[in-house]
């Protein structure tokens, strides 16, 4: 069913899935990872979307890079930073976000989310971590949709 819904419409698919990162990044933590799959699902029915993300993620360690990308705010909680190059800011990203996602059902819902936010974001303060990881996921967004205009 899901091959039925495989979309070859670029502009259509884009606008679907910079709507779904949009809902995400305004996204209040408790509807967070219902956000999360449906970015993917944008993902999985685009071609040129599933193709881009195919030639993004390989070559990189998702877990070490987001150590390498973890730093300060002013106020000394951690964050963490998009990577500068577009390719491997979209492959980090779209990791993240499936590790979070295939994570959810084995660790009783939300709380791979919960435990990510807490760990690389404010760990006081889940609504606004949610909200900083959507600093991260706004560049994901821009990227994609440069590479895929490129």
């Amino acid at each position: 069913m899901l091959l039925n819904k495989i979309q070859n419409n670029t502009s259509a698919s884009v606008r679907d899935f910079e709507a779904a990162c949009d809902d995400l990044i305004s996204a209040k933590y408790i509807l967070a990872d219902t956000k999360i799959s449906k970015v993917l699902q944008t993902i999985v029915v685009s071609s040129k979307l599933y193709s881009l993300i195919g030639k993004v993620c390989n070559g990189f360690d998702p877990m070490a890079l987001l150590n390498q990308q973890r730093a300060k705010t002013s106020d000394g909680h951690d964050t963490v930073l998009p990577p500068q190059d577009k390719a491997l800011c979209v492959g980090f990203v779209f990791r993240l976000l499936f590790i979070l996602d295939s994570q959810r059902d084995k660790t009783g819902g939300d709380q791979i989310l919960k435990d990510f936010l807490m760990q690389y974001y404010n760990p006081n303060d889940l609504n606004a971590s949610i909200a900083e990881f959507g600093n991260l996921l706004k560049s994901f967004k821009e990227n994609a949709v440069q590479l895929l205009s490129a």
